[in-house]
């Protein structure tokens, strides 16, 4: 079975001259995230390896988008390959500069240092994703939701909305660690009894409880597609 997992966004964004450890997780999470631009939305996507995902609903039926990175170049690229059943999809650079040919080539590697993957963690647990509505990546706070399989409902029942979170879709999902956990898909849809649970106990509902839960795909999923559209 397909897992997938939900965690709750935030807007809330990580400084970038944290001291300690967080500070080498943010710039760890920083060297994999690029901006992605569609006619359509600003989203993101992930560097594992040489290779670049995203979210498929980002990019949707587009064969060409514009990749930004840090430094505020960009170049178009090209969306080579997609899976449509776990809404993921591969990008590929049209043209590269020579900076970020050397980049990708040789060390040090635009993904930066040795990529690591982790387990699903427990509800509650921090997370770090990165957000792009600005234009830049931001390393925004995160946090675990729950587990759920995609395939034991009918595709109409995940109640995605595939036009959200503007910024976060197609972001990798990190833990506090640095490790990667997953790739944004889209946010979900309160179904109509949650909505109604909202509105009823609306001024009783912690802060929490009213931030936006987000699909991502588990970072097994995401490396198996990574390999195999390589």
């Amino acid at each position: 079975m397909q897992k997938a997992f939900l965690f709750v966004s935030t807007n809330v964004e990580v400084a970038p001259e944290v001291d300690g450890e967080l500070r080498e997780v943010v710039q760890s999470i920083m060297k994999r995230a690029l901006v992605v631009e569609t006619p359509d939305f600003l989203g993101a996507a992930v560097m594992i390896g040489n290779t670049i995902v995203t979210s498929l609903f980002l990019v949707r039926n587009f064969t060409m988008v514009n990749l930004h990175f840090g430094d505020g170049d960009w170049v178009p690229a090209l969306v080579t390959a997609k899976d449509e059943k776990n809404h993921i999809a591969k990008l590929q650079e049209a043209a590269l500069t020579r900076t970020h040919n050397e980049l990708r080539n040789g060390p040090p590697r635009v993904s930066g240092d040795r990529f690591k993957i982790a387990g699903l963690r427990d509800i509650g647990s921090p997370l770090f994703t990165t957000n792009t509505a600005s234009g830049k990546p931001v390393v925004s706070v995160a946090g675990m939701s729950y587990v759920t399989h995609l395939c034991e409902r009918k595709e109409e029942m995940w109640r995605i909305d595939n036009g959200s979170p503007r910024g976060i879709m197609g972001s990798g999902v990190w833990n506090d660690s640095g490790e990667f956990l997953g790739l944004s898909i889209g946010q979900k849809i309160p179904s109509p009894l949650e909505q109604s649970q909202f509105e009823e106990f609306d001024n009783l509902a912690g802060p929490v409880q009213k931030l936006p839960r987000v699909y991502a795909l588990p970072a097994e999923a995401v490396l198996d597609f990574a390999e195999r559209a390589t």
